[in-house]
């Protein structure tokens, strides 16, 4: 029963079926319009009639007011009231979540529903919210609650309609965001999202899509979303099963992808794209054979490289470049050749001068010989194919009769590669200086490169326990598998490892990034000790190019070149040959070289002695042999040497085939046999001899055992009575030999030999 009880000041008392409820006074609305709109809203919430609409109840805010109206609600009609709340709550969301231009919510506001309901401004009702009178009777705390619990319920049904239909998430995830969407996976459904997630790898294994973090990410939620996909912003339970099913997938793919790569050589199609094993993951290689312009040879090349890759796809694939290059020149200068079997000898001496005199590649450089050697030699395989028996039955282009690319020869080709430098120590110096500006793996990896000579697949593949310990204080062994000699290490006899020591410093840094990155190898299965931390290959196999890239913006911000001024392009090649060629300076001998280097044999590490070739003149001077040797050599003496001989000297003296007992010995070939070298009256004298403050101690003994030796000789002359002994030829040799050995005991003190 509602009935009008008494006005009281500038209020009105009414009772609302036993509620008691007061309201101001408006001299615009009578008191029987009062009681008409209280019934008509008891009846609008009864009857649910705002499902239909909102007239009503925005006719009696009007006259009521925010607040009273609210009031009235809660206090006399609260069940239904908070009804009529939630559905305005869901037509908030619907509307909200069809617009596409709807900003994402996070935690939405009730006074977008109430915006709905009662029509205008949503800002104008957040501001009456925030009034005292209605925080202070607790309604908006239950509105929000409201507004939130319904806001769940409405994105819990979208995340299972999207499961379910398999539309996919990226909408939801547009509308909610990635904390959000990922815990309702995780909570509401997570065998459902299990199983979605299960099917969308799968469908990549259908696409031939080799499966990966960032790939799965752009799937789901969208292209570049997941570089906020691994942090705080995804819930940790729907992240590990995510991994989970891409681990799952990549072991279906690793098997499934390399095993159907015949199904991608076919004939009919230009490009191919092919799948091997690299590190632990999947390489995934385009063969593009529309960069050959004729059809006709297109087709033979296809046959040729469909041999070429069946009997191993990791092959490399580089002969289809080189190939289609010569035949692009080829066909541009005769348009009759339209199959290889039209090629002559001629139009292949014409493509050999075009190439070395004319020819510019796409990156406007001109070729260099090691490459057309390259171009060649795969055109020669590739008309041996068309040729021999091996030739596919498919082919029905005619068959070449004669190679003509086989009598093109490149005579010591190796001489023509581009020699890896050596870094210079001033830049090395500078290097060291801010390596430790590099994230830690690289400055990690640069530090193994630069102490150990380690080739790039040897350092990468580095496993988490390949430190061990070693017989000498300080130091620690690192194993790793030297790949590029592996076979021969095996028909050796030899087992897979090869042990270098390195000081207990880089051990323990080595140690300490292996304990760091422990999870995440438990979490791949992978047992290397640098694995990729870069978003979308998280885990596996880290790339050299992103480690030289690395290195070498490090030397460009800090302006690191040569001394002229020139920028230094490091690559890992270079700390191979600059540890060999340091190990040489510093005394190495060949064999300890192959030792540190992992070479089979000492012959292979003499070729590293061929770098000092490259050192100029005025560097082999006196000062240079004093630092590398510490020797005294006289300036007179080293004038003798030409260019070539003084590097020549310098490898002589590192094989020491010039040492003799107390020195070097600097005679030239030109002279002939020394017949001195058995005689140590001979060399101290010599003027070829050249020594240093290593051998000043065995001087100083020899000039005191001849001083010893000259006095008891005088003593005796004394003690006969000889005084005019002076000529004797006994004398004079002991003196001259004490003389000699004083000369050089000075020299050496003054040379400022180390």
């Amino acid at each position: 029963m509602i009935r009008f009880v008494e006005s009281i000041g500038h209020m009105q008392i009414w009772d609302v079926d036993g509620v008691r409820f007061m309201n101001r006074i408006k001299l615009s609305v009578t008191v029987d319009q009062f009681l008409e709109d209280i019934q008509n809203l008891k009846r609008f919430l009864e009857d649910e009639q705002y499902v239909h609409d909102s007239k009503i109840i925005r006719q009696i805010y009007s006259h009521f007011g925010f607040m009273p109206l609210f009031r009235l609600g809660f206090e006399a009609f609260e069940g239904d009231f908070l009804k009529m709340c939630r559905w305005y709550c869901g037509q908030y969301f619907i509307s909200w979540y069809e617009e596409p231009e709807s900003e994402a919510l996070a935690a939405p506001s009730i006074a977008r529903a109430i915006a709905v309901m009662l029509g205008g401004c949503a800002k104008d009702y957040s501001r009456k919210l925030r009034e005292q009178n209605i925080r202070s009777a607790g309604y908006d705390d239950i509105l929000r609650e409201l507004m939130h619990e319904e806001f769940e319920l409405f994105c819990r049904a979208k995340v299972v309609e999207a499961l379910e239909s398999g539309n996919g998430l990226k909408y939801i995830r547009s509308k909610i965001g990635l904390a959000h969407l990922t815990a309702l996976c995780a909570d509401e459904a997570p065998e459902m999202t299990r199983n979605y997630l299960s099917e969308v790898v799968k469908g990549f294994t259908r696409r031939r899509e080799t499966i990966t973090k960032s790939a799965l990410s752009n799937e789901l939620f969208g292209n570049d979303y997941y570089p906020y996909f691994s942090g705080a912003d995804c819930d940790s339970r729907f992240h590990e099963l995510f991994c989970k099913v891409i681990t799952g997938e990549e072991k279906v793919q690793s098997k499934k992808f390399t095993q159907e790569n015949y199904l991608e050589m076919d004939v009919r199609m230009d490009m191919w794209k092919l799948f091997s094993l690299r590190g632990g993951g999947i390489m995934t290689t385009h063969v593009n054979f529309a960069q050959i312009n004729s059809p006709s040879l297109r087709t033979e090349v296809k046959h040729y490289m469909k041999f070429y890759l069946s009997p191993m796809t990791d092959r490399a694939v580089y002969p289809v470049g080189y190939i289609a290059h010569a035949l692009n020149c080829l066909t541009s200068r005769n348009p009759n050749i339209k199959y290889a079997a039209d090629i002559s000898e001629a139009d292949v001496k014409a493509l050999f001068v075009f190439m070395e005199t004319e020819y510019i590649s796409p990156s406007g450089k001109k070729l260099n010989t090691v490459t057309i050697n390259m171009v060649f030699s795969c055109c020669s395989t590739f008309f041996e194919y068309l040729m021999g028996d091996q030739r596919s039955s498919d082919i029905k282009s005619p068959r070449p009769h004669r190679n003509p690319f086989k009598d093109v020869s490149f005579v010591n080709i190796s001489s023509y590669g581009k020699r890896t430098e050596v870094i210079p120590e001033s830049i090395m110096e500078k290097l060291d200086a801010h390596i430790d500006e590099l994230p830690e793996q690289y400055a990690l990896l640069y530090k193994i490169f630069s102490n150990t000579g380690m080739r790039a697949k040897e350092a990468f593949f580095l496993e988490a326990d390949c430190i061990e310990p070693s017989m000498h204080e300080d130091l620690f062994q690192i194993r790793y598998t030297p790949y590029k000699v592996l076979a021969a290490r095996r028909k050796a006899g030899l087992d897979d490892f090869h042990r270098v020591l390195i000081h207990a410093k880089l051990a323990d840094e080595i140690r300490a990034w292996a304990k760091e990155t422990e999870k995440l190898r438990q979490r791949t299965g992978q047992p290397y000790l640098f694995l990729s931390l870069h978003p979308g290959s998280e885990g596996r196999m880290l790339g050299v190019t992103r480690f030289t890239r690395a290195v070498n913006g490090l030397l460009s911000r800090h302006s690191i070149g040569e001394d002229d001024g020139t920028p230094w392009h490091f690559t890992s090649r270079q700390c191979r040959k600059t540890v060999a060629v340091t190990l040489i300076e510093n005394g190495a001998t060949a064999a300890e070289l192959a030792y540190v280097l992992g070479h089979l044999n000492s012959g292979t590490s003499m070729k590293y002695y061929a770098e000092v070739r490259k050192m100029k003149l005025a560097e082999l001077n006196t000062g240079f042999f004093k630092k590398q040797f510490e020797l005294r050599i006289p300036a007179e003496q080293l004038e003798r040497f030409n260019e070539e001989e003084r590097k020549l000297l310098y490898i002589d003296f590192r094989l020491d085939k010039r040492r003799v007992e107390l020195g070097f010995c600097l005679q030239g070939p030109e002279i002939g046999g020394c017949d001195r070298r058995s005689n140590l009256y001979g060399c101290v004298n010599c003027r070829h001899l050249c020594t240093g403050r290593q051998y000043l101690k065995y001087w100083q003994e020899l000039l005191a055992e001849q001083e010893r030796r000259l006095a008891e000789l005088e003593r005796v002359y004394e003690r006969t009575g000889v005084t005019q002994y002076g000529d004797f030829r006994e004398y004079q040799q002991t003196r001259h030999l004490c003389d000699g050995y004083k000369s050089v005991v000075s020299s050496i003190s003054e040379s400022g030999c180390k």
